[in-house]
């Protein structure tokens, strides 16, 4: 191999992982259900469960027992409220690997009054009020690519309940398989060489 080819071949690796550089993948998702936690009450620790992190912001959360609100579920959930003196409770939800996607969460049914007045917010800008029972799904720019989610509300007894929370990670893709690929493609060039033919005073070399 002639050293102009060597440098072509070298240019074109260190354009391959240059624009590669960077690249992330969207990992399978994960649901954080609390089914891993032991039953708490007015709490104020972090809670960590499959890399997802949810720190106390104000307030206190409590882990709840199957039955308590309205989940029909026989799992364990979470409820956020905040003490007397207190206005809001707030929890935040944050992945250690890195950034993820929010892709649905549950609700448990309404238990006491000012149910409306529960908020969900993400660092894309993302925010919503939690008003109703059920599923609630997310998607679009507002609820990917997102460095952290808050749950938060003014409910002080018995709140409503999250559970199921969805999420997908978005990972970095590791430098090996970025080498992988990179060297797939300069092998694909230099065949595309060798096949293409050379013709020199109109005959085929």
């Amino acid at each position: 191999m002639n050293g102009t080819r060597l440098a072509r071949l070298f240019f074109v690796s260190a354009v391959l992982l240059g624009s590669m550089a960077g690249a992330e993948a969207r990992a399978q998702q994960v649901t954080v259900d609390f089914d891993s936690a032991a039953l708490t009450s007015l709490s104020s620790a972090d809670y960590l469960e499959d890399g997802f992190l949810m720190q106390r912001l104000s307030g206190h959360y409590d882990i709840l027992a199957p039955g308590l609100n309205a989940f029909i579920t026989p799992y364990l959930s979470l409820d956020i409220r905040p003490l007397a003196g207190e206005t809001v409770s707030a929890v935040r939800f944050s992945f250690t690997g890195g950034r993820f996607d929010l892709r649905s969460l549950d609700v448990s049914d309404a238990t006491s009054p000012g149910f409306g007045e529960q908020l969900i917010a993400s660092s894309a800008g993302g925010q919503r009020s939690l008003e109703s029972a059920g599923t609630e799904t997310f998607s679009g720019l507002l609820w990917s690519d997102l460095d952290w989610i808050i749950l938060s509300g003014s409910v002080p007894i018995l709140g409503p309940g999250f559970d199921n929370l969805v999420f997908q990670p978005v990972v970095p893709l590791p430098a090996a398989a970025l080498l992988a690929v990179s060297g797939l493609a300069v092998m694909c060039v230099v065949a595309g060489r060798r096949r293409r033919p050379i013709w020199e005073d109109g005959v085929e070399q």
